[in-house]
């Protein structure tokens, strides 16, 4: 099972691929359309999925839901982040199913350590 990490910013993708591979010891499946995510995840399972809320065609609110629609996932852990300084967003990604939700810019040692509690922990985040 691999991580994955969807965000249409290929540079904020490849720094949260950086922080949720654990230096290489997670594998880490990387997308910055949404579609191709929700294909890949038809197909495999994933350890956790962290998606960013703010895309076009589809947002992280919608990927969710859809992320949340398939049986392969009704239980994966979604971690949401975002950048749009909105004090709703937090409680809509906790709506569209998110487990958690980061402020971007993200703190990479908080990160670090909600990817962790959440994968090697095996439960959602402390509230």
């Amino acid at each position: 099972m691999a991580v994955v990490v969807l965000d249409d910013c290929a540079f904020t993708t490849a720094i949260l691929k950086s922080l949720a591979g654990a230096r290489g010891e997670r594998e880490v499946a990387t997308f910055t359309e949404p579609r191709s995510a929700l294909s890949y995840l038809e197909r495999n399972r994933a350890l956790l999925i962290i998606a960013d809320c703010s895309m076009p065609e589809m947002d992280g609110l919608e990927f969710t839901r859809a992320v949340r629609e398939q049986e392969l996932h009704r239980d994966t852990p979604v971690v949401m982040v975002s950048g749009v300084e909105d004090p709703a967003i937090p409680r809509m990604a906790a709506e569209a199913g998110a487990s958690a939700f980061v402020a971007k810019p993200v703190n990479m040692a908080r990160f670090k350590a909600l990817v962790t509690e959440i994968i090697e922990r095996g439960r959602r985040p402390a509230a």
